[in-house]
C-alpha cells in the first residue's frame, strides 16, 4: 500500500513536502512581483533626464485619460486627486490640460516629487498640479489635501492595494463623489494587483493599453 508523507517542511527521507513547496513558491511570486514594480519603478524615475519619455507616455495616454474624462463626468469646475502619480505624472497633465482641472497628485514616495514637478513644469501645468506626499490608504491623515475640494479621482493601475484605497475614498466624509480605478488585464494581476469582483462599478469604459483593460467607475 502507498504511504504518503504528513503535511509539514519535509518527510523522513528529506524532500520537501506540498505544503513547503506551496510555500516556497508564493514566496518566490511576492519576491518576483516586488522585483518587477521595483524596477519599473527605478525606470520611471531615471526618465527625468529623458524628457521625451514623458512626453511620449502624454501622447500614448491621449485616449486613455480621454476616455476617463467622460466616463468620471470631469468638467473644468471638478478638483481631481491621481492617486499613484509616480515620477511621470501623465495623468495628472492630461487631466490638467484635457480637461482644465485643478490635480492633486498624490504618490507615497517622496522621492518623486522634484522629478513630478520637472515634468509637470515642461508641460506647462505646473500651476494647476500640485505634487503631494501621501497614501492613497490614508488621505486624510497622511496630506495636507483639502478634501472638500476633491470632486474626482482616478487610480492609477501601479497603485495598491487597490480594495482598501477605493474603500477609504468612499468612506470619506469630504472626498470625491466619484473614483475611476484602471483595472488590470490578467496578466499584469499579480504585479499591479486587480480589484476585487465584489466591487461592483457604476460604470466602465475599454482601454487600448496592455496593462489594463478597462478603467472602472465607482460613485461615493
Amino acid at each position: 500500500m502507498q504511504r504518503y508523507a504528513p503535511v509539514g517542511d519535509t518527510n523522513r527521507h528529506g524532500a520537501k513536502t506540498v505544503t513547503s513547496i506551496d510555500e516556497n513558491t508564493a514566496e518566490r511570486s511576492s519576491r518576483g512581483k516586488s522585483i518587477v514594480k521595483h524596477l519599473f519603478a527605478t525606470l520611471e524615475k531615471s526618465c527625468v533626464s529623458l524628457p521625451v519619455v514623458f512626453d511620449v507616455y502624454v501622447w500614448l495616454y491621449r485616449s486613455v485619460v480621454a476616455n476617463e474624462i467622460d466616463l468620471g463626468d470631469v468638467g473644468p469646475t471638478d478638483g481631481v486627486l491621481n492617486v499613484g502619480c509616480g515620477a511621470l505624472p501623465f495623468t495628472a497633465a492630461l487631466l490638467a490640460r484635457e480637461a482644465g482641472v485643478s490635480v492633486y497628485a498624490l504618490d507615497q514616495d517622496e522621492s518623486v516629487q522634484s522629478r513630478a514637478r520637472h515634468h509637470l513644469a515642461r508641460a506647462a501645468v505646473a500651476d494647476r498640479v500640485e505634487v503631494v506626499a501621501g497614501e492613497g490608504t490614508a488621505v486624510d491623515a497622511t496630506t495636507t489635501i483639502p478634501l472638500a475640494e476633491v470632486d474626482v479621482a482616478v487610480v492609477a493601475a501601479q497603485a495598491e492595494p487597490k480594495a482598501e484605497i477605493v474603500t477609504t475614498l468612499r468612506e470619506l466624509e469630504d472626498g470625491p463623489d466619484r473614483i475611476v480605478v484602471r483595472q488590470p488585464r490578467s496578466p499584469f494581476e499579480s504585479e499591479y494587483g486587480r480589484l476585487p469582483d465584489a466591487f461592483d462599478p457604476d460604470g466602465t469604459t475599454s482601454q487600448p493599453t496592455v496593462t489594463f483593460g478597462r478603467s472602472l467607475l465607482f460613485e461615493a
